[in-house]
């Protein structure tokens, strides 16, 4: 057998078994991420759209287990193959491009929300110096408040570090 012969559909069948549950893998992984990197743990389209583009790209290799599998071709191959193909990249291309657009919007509400809570505070005071709420229910919400609003600046310079090291 020379390195240019088919190889044994057996060890094919095995590799693209192999590739497809790997994607399936990724996809899985790239929801868990896409999960834990999301400042409110909420799962966003962007990665679902980018772990569906995998899991698109990993259907050829479906095609070709059931393939061989059957040694039936009901439909094309190629064509198969094709459709696959350009709707798994174009999922991964969209998703991509409205991964980085979701950044943006992440460090700008991150940024109204600090606004919102520093307003906030600015308001506790006023209601305490007209005696409109008492000492210790000013103490109780400013410190939630200075709380909330320290973890939203690390959550700022975190998000500016990475773009200022991405330039």
């Amino acid at each position: 057998m020379g390195i240019l012969d088919t190889p044994a559909s057996d060890i094919v069948l095995f590799a693209d078994l192999f590739i497809f549950f790997s994607y399936i893998v990724m996809a899985s992984f790239l929801v868990y991420v896409g999960k834990q990197v999301n400042y409110e743990k909420k799962l966003t389209t962007p990665w679902v759209i980018i772990a569906a583009g995998l899991l698109f790209t990993s259907l050829n290799l479906l095609i070709e287990v059931v393939d061989l599998i059957s040694g039936v071709y009901i439909l094309s191959r190629p064509m198969l193959w094709y459709i696959f193909n350009v709707i798994g990249s174009i999922a991964l291309i969209l998703g991509f491009a409205a991964l980085m657009v979701e950044k943006r919007l992440e460090l700008g509400l991150l940024k109204k929300r600090k606004l919102e809570i520093t307003d906030l505070m600015a308001n506790l005071k006023e209601q305490y110096y007209k005696r409109e709420i008492s000492e210790a229910d000013l103490r109780k919400l400013y410190a939630g408040l200075v709380e909330q609003l320290a973890q939203i600046e690390i959550k700022i310079r975190n998000l500016e570090k990475k773009k200022v090291k991405k330039k």
